[in-house]
């Protein structure tokens, strides 16, 4: 999972070493599989130690995943529609919001379908933390399954716990450098 995320967080913020503690999806797919929905990176810090490339992981972040035209044109190259974008802080952790629609819910990173399923797959490096799915374990892993149609879908990963995450916290440099804008 954590590899699948990482892939999902670096098209959308393409900086230098971001990392984030949790990510949740709140998806509502439609009957043809069409869905608009939300994704959440709580957390998020730098793994360097360096504070000028730090500040350019927070510059990158701001500039581009939050006020770049191009951003959304990216994400559009990918089939990906945004809708809306948040940069916040809530709880000491940095908060990124990305609200989106695709045209299946399979272009979204990390989500697969079989004849009956829409589901994923969650490494045992990751914690799955909740989820409206119906949850099965293997191999250290787990997978969530919902059934394939109109739906809500909901969950919630820890990709780091609080003694792996990063020590770099991005929260106090961007309530430093931007203080509490969206």
């Amino acid at each position: 999972m954590k590899a699948k995320l990482l892939v999902f967080l670096a098209p959308l913020f393409v900086t230098g070493c971001l990392t984030f503690k949790t990510v949740e999806y709140d998806l509502t797919v439609n009957k043809d599989l069409s869905a608009k929905g939300k994704v959440i990176f709580r957390g998020i810090g730098s793994d360097v130690v360096d504070a000028e490339q730090r500040a350019l992981d927070l510059e990158g972040l701001y500039d581009y995943g939050l006020k770049s035209q191009d951003f959304i044109k990216d994400r559009k190259t990918e089939g990906k529609i945004v809708t809306g974008r948040k940069l916040y802080v809530k709880d000491d952790l940095l908060v990124a919001e990305i609200d989106f629609t695709v045209k299946h819910v399979g272009e979204i990173e990390g989500f697969y379908i079989n004849d009956n399923f829409i589901y994923i797959d969650v490494d045992k490096d990751s914690e799955l933390n909740a989820a409206n799915g119906d949850v099965n374990i293997y191999g250290g892993g787990k997978q969530v399954l919902w059934k394939k149609g109109a739906g809500k879908i909901k969950y919630t990963v820890s990709v780091f716990s609080d003694e792996q995450w990063a020590p770099f916290s991005l929260t106090q440099e961007y309530l430093t450098r931007y203080g509490s804008k969206k």
